[in-house]
This record gives C-alpha cells, sequence and structure tokens, in this order.
C-alpha cells in the first residue's frame, strides 16, 4: 500500500524470501598504508616463499618469540608470506606497524588471547589474515588510540577495542580515533566492536567489511560519534539483537549496511545503558538493506533517533519505538522520527509505544498483544 508517500507493503503469510546468501567479502581493496619513516624488519615464516634478506627467522614452533622480538626492536614489521604458528599471546606497543602479504599471511594461534595492547598510540595492522584454533578469544586493545585495522581477515576470533571511562562522563574516555576497514570477520562469536559496559571508544569507524557466520556483528556499546558504513553481514545468529548494537551511544551513524540473515534478532538496535544513560540519542539509521531477519531495527529508550530511507524485509516487526527500564527508571526514545522506509512484515511494519513523546512515523503503527511480543 502506499501511504503517505511512502511505499510499505505489509504481508500476513510467511516469512519473506530469504536474500541471496552468495555474497563475497569486502568489495574494494585498500591503498596500503606508507610504510612510516625509518628501518623496516622482515620476519619470514618457516615456509616463506622466500626468506632473503629476513631479520627474524621463524620455524614454525612458537612463532610469536621471533615477531616479539621485531615489535620490541620498534621498528616497522613486515611479514612474509607463509603460516605463524603462535603458542603464546604478543604484546603490542606504540608506534607500531605490522604489515603482511594479505591472504598470503596467516597467523595461526592456539591460545585464549592473541595480541594484547594497553595503551599503545598508534597502532596500525594490516594485510594479515589470523585465525584461532580454538574458537575463541581474541585480540585486546584497552586504552589505545589512533587505531587502524585494515584489510584483514579474522577467522574463529574477536577483536575488542575499550577504553576506560566514569559512568555518565564520555569526557573521560581514553580510547580515539579507530578505523577497521575492508577486513573480513567469520565463523567468531562476536565480530569487531567494543562490548564490555563500563567502556567506550570514541570515534569508533567501522566501514566496508564483510561478517560471516558470527553471534554478534558489531558491538559499539557506549562509543559516542561511532560511524558504522558499508559493511555486509551475512548470517548473525544472537537473539534479540544480531548484527548492529549500540547501547549508550550519542551520535552514532549506521548507514548503507547490508544486513542478512539474522533469524533470532534484530538487524539493528540501540538501547539505552546503565552507563549511556542520559546520554544516547541524536543517532542516525540510514539507507540499510535489511532482508530474513527476526525484526528489522529497534529503538529502545533512545531519544531523538532517525530511521530513515531503510529497505526491511523481516519476519516480525520492520521498526520498533519503545522505552526501556535500566535499574527501576524507565526511559523513553522521545523525539524519534521514523521516515521514509520501504518496509515488508511477516506481522508488523511499524510499533511505537503510545507515549513516545514527540514521535513523527509515517508508516502504519500497530499495537501489539501479549503474544507478540
Amino acid at each position: 500500500m502506499l501511504i503517505g508517500g511512502i511505499s510499505c507493503t505489509e504481508t500476513t503469510g510467511p516469512s519473506p524470501t530469504p536474500m541471496s546468501t552468495a555474497m563475497p567479502g569486502p568489495s574494494s581493496t585498500p591503498t596500503p598504508t606508507a610504510l612510516p619513516n625509518g628501518s623496516v624488519v622482515v620476519v619470514a615464516a618457516y615456509n616463506a616463499s622466500s626468506k632473503s634478506g629476513a631479520d627474524y627467522l621463524c620455524d614454525g614452533t612458537d612463532d610469536q618469540v621471533q615477531i616479539q622480538k621485531a615489535i620490541n626492536s620498534g621498528k616497522a614489521i613486515t611479514l612474509t608470506d607463509g603460516t605463524f604458528n603462535l603458542s603464546g599471546e604478543l604484546s603490542l606497543s606504540s608506534n607500531l606497524f605490522i604489515d603482511g602479504q594479505g591472504n598470503k599471511t596467516t597467523l595461526v594461534f592456539s591460545t585464549k588471547e592473541f595480541l594484547i595492547a594497553d595503551g599503545a598510540n598508534p597502532v596500525t595492522l594490516e594485510d594479515i589474515s589470523v585465525r584461532s584454533t580454538t574458537g575463541h578469544g581474541g585480540i585486546y586493545m584497552r586504552h589505545c588510540s589512533n587505531v587502524k585495522i585494515l584489510n584483514c581477515t579474522f577467522d574463529g576470533l574477536l577483536v575488542q577495542i575499550t577504553g576506560g571511562t566514569t559512568p555518565n562522563d564520555y569526557t573521560t574516555i581514553d580510547t580515539d580515533n579507530v578505523l577497521v576497514q575492508y577486513c573480513t570477520f567469520m565463523n567468531s562469536p562476536r565480530g569487531i566492536g567494543n562490548f564490555a559496559l563500563g567502556n567506550a571508544a570514541k570515534n569508533f569507524r567501522i566501514l566496508d567489511n564483510y561478517f560471516y557466520n558470527v553471534n554478534v556483528a558489531v558491538d559499539v556499546s557506549n562509543s559516542p560519534y561511532a560511524v558504522v558504513s558499508g559493511n555486509t553481514i551475512d548470517g548473525a545468529y544472537n537473539d534479540f539483537y544480531s548484527g548492529i548494537y549500540s547501547e549508550g551511544g550519542q551520535g552514532i551513524s549506521f548507514t548503507d549496511n547490508t544486513i542478512r540473515n539474522c533469524p533470532k534478532g534484530a538487524a539493528i538496535m540501540v538501547a539505552e545503558g546503565e552507563y549511556g544513560y542520559g546520554k544516547g540519542g541524536d543517532g542516525l539509521i540510514d539507507g540499510n538493506t535489511i532482508g530474513n531477519c527476526d525484526f528489522g531495527v529497534g529503538i529502545f529508550g533512545t531519544p531523538r533517533m532517525t530511521v530513515s530511507n531503510n529497505t526491511i524485509a523481516v519476519s516480525r516487526y520492520g521498526v520498533w519505538i519503545g522505552s526501556k527500564a535500566v535499574y527501576g527508571t524507565t526511559y523513553y526514545p522521545t523525539g524519534t522520527r521514523v521516515l521514509n522506509n520501504s518496509i515488508t512484515s511477516g506481522s508488523t511494519q511499524v510499533y511505537v509505544e503510545p507515549d513516545c513523546s514527540g514521535c513523527l512515523v509515517t508508516t502504519p503503527t500497530f499495537t501489539p498483544t501479549p503474544s507478540d511480543v
């Protein structure tokens, strides 16, 4: 039907036809970052195609020892092609640059934690492939700034980039300016993001990445001014929220993402939270394409959000605008707008709580029964 100039189709039959699952990795290849001024050291894998000129030679066992020596040298690091087997973690330092040969450089680790960085600034990881043999663990960067992770592949692990903050006071955030771009995340418990409540990252940019077969793809909770744009998420299986999630983030922007195959949760969810209370809101969710998910976009207690120009085809709710109770206090999505979306839903296009003060919706609303919730 056509309502208010907006194309909206409401269905009462089965779930929409799934979108095609055929999807390559990131669509573009970035221009390699210029190596920093100064010396560069080369670390060669045991099975490198050439070891000529290498400063450090690995033997395929405990290769973290040689790589850590290269890190401790304070110089930029190039990893050759081949496989590096790590049985222990690596500790990253400031002014660190590590690059490899793309998917020809594979780091395989069997520990809980692979890369640890605390207070490092800046850090660049580029053109490497990382695989966990344990099915858990990952990369942990805390209190770091000016971080770049470019054109990397992560298989079976998560990446956490987070910084300390005082509850309800974003001025104390000490992790700033983080860019993750052109990367692939697969088979991981979570994809990329800050998912430690009580910590935060400012100016978190997650651009043009590919996520496949993950629990939650992107979690930028308590990350003010986070930008999540141009990503493809194909298969995220967490209950309630699966694709992109933010709790307590101010001024966030989720735009032009493709999200599909999230059968148990929301493609995009924004909520107020314990540490973001009073700070979330004034964000934009625009131009996203969502298909074959349980529901499309959920706004819970976060004020002044704009949900616009999205194409949504889901099993249940296209857009849900509701309140959220946090430790006995209820917060409302005051002033939220739902505009110019094309929604195909197996149940409800848009649900808005009756006490959503100042909300503007240009598509039909629906009051669910308890069985609908």
